[in-house]
């Protein structure tokens, strides 16, 4: 009887633990593709994925930043060394502020040999403040649509399971 609470204390987590990820990638996708965002805005913060090795070593291919989103009175804050995410060309580039210009910056990536074109304040989203290695490898895993209906099916047998009460 003591498992099976254990079991059903466990599921519950796990189901909190779903309907959060699924509320928030909901957002995202309403922000992104409904309100047509270039990103999504979670009280002041973004998450981004890093796409390529320009900034190697500090951040590789698939890491994952968050970034707080920065007002145009906190882009006077910036100094040289943060790392920022801005839009460039239509896309958006994770880079690092080399030099602070009267009217804009100029940023590189640590990986590269060059420096970026210049930026203007109004270009820049957000300062990096946070790098979690490696996640986009796990959202590729998790999101292969066999793993992701095995564990759905999973859950939901478990949770069938632990509901089914035998009549004495």
């Amino acid at each position: 009887m003591k498992i099976k609470n254990i079991f059903g204390i466990i599921l519950n987590v796990l189901i909190v633990i779903v309907v959060a990820i699924v509320l928030i990638a909901l957002v995202g996708t309403v922000q992104t593709k409904i309100l047509k965002n270039k990103y999504s805005n979670y009280f002041g913060y973004s998450v981004f994925q890093v796409a390529t090795g320009s900034m190697s070593p500090t951040m590789e291919e698939k890491d994952i930043i968050i970034a707080h989103i920065l007002t145009d009175e906190q882009k006077g804050d910036l100094k040289v060394g943060d790392i920022i995410v801005f839009n460039q060309d239509g896309g958006i580039i994770t880079h690092r502020i080399t030099q602070i210009l009267e009217n804009g910056f100029i940023t590189k990536g640590d990986a590269n040999n060059v420096e970026d074109n210049p930026i203007q304040k109004q270009d820049i989203i957000g300062k990096v403040i946070k790098t979690i290695p490696q996640v986009g490898i796990w959202e590729s895993v998790i999101m292969t649509p066999q793993v992701y209906i095995s564990v759905l099916i999973t859950v939901l047998l478990w949770g069938i399971t632990l509901s089914y009460r035998t009549r004495d």
